[in-house]
């Protein structure tokens, strides 16, 4: 027995009825001359969209409700800049 897909193009992997996840990823890039460290990295683990953009909402400074769900954010951060990504999780 076989089930039809209800959305064409869809991941094989990715059983009928699953919630889509996704990645945040941040980039700190710092002076080190300022800020005595040369920044860091982060990918959060994956998380449904609502949850990602909450945090990419808190990452930002602001209020998590404000984002509306964009693909990347660029903000000043003492000393450098922080790039903040969010893309679906990546299979395989």
């Amino acid at each position: 027995m076989s089930a039809e897909r209800a959305t064409a193009g869809r991941d094989d992997r990715e059983p009928l009825g699953a919630e889509s996840l996704y990645v945040v990823r941040v980039q700190d890039r710092i002076d080190g001359r300022i800020a005595g460290h040369d920044g860091c990295a982060y990918a959060s683990p994956p998380a449904p969209r609502d949850s990602a953009l909450a945090l990419v909402g808190l990452l930002l400074g602001g209020d998590p409700g404000a984002v509306n769900g964009g693909g990347a954010w660029t903000r000043a951060v003492p000393g450098g800049q922080r790039t903040i990504t969010l893309a679906p999780e990546r299979i395989g």
